[in-house]
């Protein structure tokens, strides 16, 4: 079994392997930079963010920050020595899963490592974040 963090994207649910993450954080407007792009301050480090429901093509993409007195949540991870941050809009929670490869007719979906199926059978894909901020 492995354990994963489920997410939720435009009203869709999306696993994100533990191993995978470095951290997930709540981060305030005083931690957020915007110049040609949105960027996480985490003491001298500037870590770029993506919007993964926009790497997913499920929402539109924006270069605003977040109003009043919201923050971001955001699943940080490395991709080589880099260190980079997706924003997510919910963490549902943390389970664990069992996962199922997509078959040879849809292994080659880019960002998509394979599924996991709820208790009821619907069918929840697993995201390889590397691959698919790799593609942006």
């Amino acid at each position: 079994m492995n354990s994963a963090v489920m997410v939720a994207v435009a009203g869709k649910v999306f696993a994100i392997p533990l191993q995978d993450i470095k951290q997930v954080k709540w981060f305030g407007l005083e931690e957020l930079e915007l110049q040609e792009g949105l960027f996480l301050r985490m003491g001298d480090d500037r870590i770029p963010v993506v919007n993964l429901g926009c790497c997913l093509q499920l929402e539109e993409r924006t270069s605003e920050l977040p109003t009043g007195d919201a923050g971001l949540l955001a699943i940080l991870f490395k991709q080589g020595d880099r260190q980079l941050a997706v924003s997510v809009p919910e963490v549902i929670d943390q389970r664990q899963i069992i996962v199922k490869s997509l078959g040879s007719h849809l292994s080659h979906v880019p960002g998509v490592s394979g599924v996991t199926l709820t208790g009821h059978g619907v069918p929840i894909p697993i995201l390889d974040l590397r691959e698919l901020i790799g593609r942006q």
